[in-house]
């Protein structure tokens, strides 16, 4: 994602304005770092998840984590946080559509998850 335009950076409309003005762009680009999760959701309602996605997209963004399995995943990781923002790019070896990776994870007790994170 593009995190800084010509200098400007934190808001997207003033990043936006700059680009409009210029003719030549300097860009800072800030890649995720992908991680992989195992979740057991044996016994839970739903996932904890509040995700939102574009029908045409290829990825489910995580808009908020509540309770279920993947707060209590939280809770034992040694390492990454599954948290608001981060996208779900795969759903058990399921990548592509949305819809697909929804369709990955319909009736599966055990979701294996390659999730997208970037740093502040």
């Amino acid at each position: 994602r593009i995190v800084a335009a010509n200098g400007v950076s934190g808001d997207a409309a003033l990043m936006m304005r700059e680009l409009r003005s210029s003719t030549v762009w300097e860009l800072t680009v800030q890649r995720p770092t992908e991680f992989r999760a195992v979740i057991d959701r044996t016994g839970y309602p739903s996932l904890g998840l509040d995700l939102q996605f574009a029908p045409n997209g290829s990825t489910l963004m995580i808009a908020s984590v509540g309770d279920g399995p993947i707060q209590d995943w939280n809770g034992r990781s040694q390492g990454h946080k599954i948290a608001r923002s981060d996208r779900i790019v795969e759903i058990n070896e399921v990548r592509g559509a949305s819809q697909l990776l929804l369709d990955a994870a319909r009736d599966e007790a055990l979701l294996r998850l390659a999730i997208l994170k970037y740093t502040s």
